[in-house]
């Protein structure tokens, strides 16, 4: 049962994130629109993917809250629920993904990179599946001690993942575009030089929360720190929507 200090924690977590979803969801809505007006449809990938993602952040910070304040038990159903809705990771990895593809100048690389990554990235959703309900259900020993190292693991990978990515595009950003004297994309450069540092800090925010005394509430932190991250890919949109202009 979590304390009076730990209710403090994810109350003041819980609260930053739907303050955060109220403005990301505000950004994601103008560049919908936008899309709209573009393309005049709404099967666009990013528009789906950056509404899945903060959609799926919602609704697991909601979960996540009720759970920990004892209003909801814990089941097979409930973590279930939990872990298809943590596949907002892969939701954010491929908008990153497509943000670099934006860049690469041969497009069946850009495609094999998703592709590469959607499969890479279902692995590990797929390990969450078989080892973190399990564990959480305490089923075993075993289950629980295996999850306890996993479980970073996984964390540390996402992280590995997102700075790789982000390194990458500066790095195309600079060779293929600033480097052929087109200037205007040095803001490009440095906003995302300066804006992943905050980017990775939310893995590293989830990863120290997994330290505290009650092993659930770092999973409060998830959709907060996957919520920050969707804006910083949205502000990334619109500065390079910008540039292009």
């Amino acid at each position: 049962k979590p304390g009076a200090l730990d209710m403090d924690i994810v109350s003041i977590c819980f609260g930053f994130s739907l303050g955060f979803f109220i403005l990301t969801s505000m950004k994601a809505g103008r560049q919908t629109v936008s899309i709209y007006r573009r393309t005049h449809s709404l099967l666009n990938f990013y528009a789906w993917m950056i509404w899945t993602e903060g959609l799926a952040s919602l609704i697991m910070a909601i979960l996540s809250w009720f759970y920990i304040r004892g209003e909801i038990k814990g089941s097979f159903g409930f973590f279930f629920a939990l872990v298809l809705i943590s596949l907002q990771t892969q939701c954010l990895l491929q908008i990153i993904a497509n943000r670099v593809g934006l860049i690469m100048v041969d497009k069946r690389k850009a495609k094999a990179l998703k592709w590469t990554l959607f499969g890479f990235v279902g692995l590990i959703n797929i390990s969450v599946f078989v080892i973190w309900i399990p564990a959480r259900m305490n089923i075993s020993y075993t289950f629980a001690h295996v999850n306890n190292i996993w479980d970073r693991i996984e964390k540390v990978l996402y992280l590995i993942i997102d700075g790789a990515l982000n390194g990458y595009f500066l790095y195309l950003v600079r060779a293929k575009l600033i480097s052929r004297g087109l200037n205007k994309y040095k803001p490009l450069f440095n906003f995302n030089a300066v804006i992943v540092g905050v980017s990775l800090s939310m893995d590293i925010l989830i990863i120290g929360m997994m330290s505290l005394p009650n092993g659930f509430i770092y999973v409060q932190f998830h959709p907060l720190a996957y919520i920050v991250k969707l804006n910083i890919e949205l502000s990334m949109a619109d500065l390079i929507s910008k540039v292009v202009r």
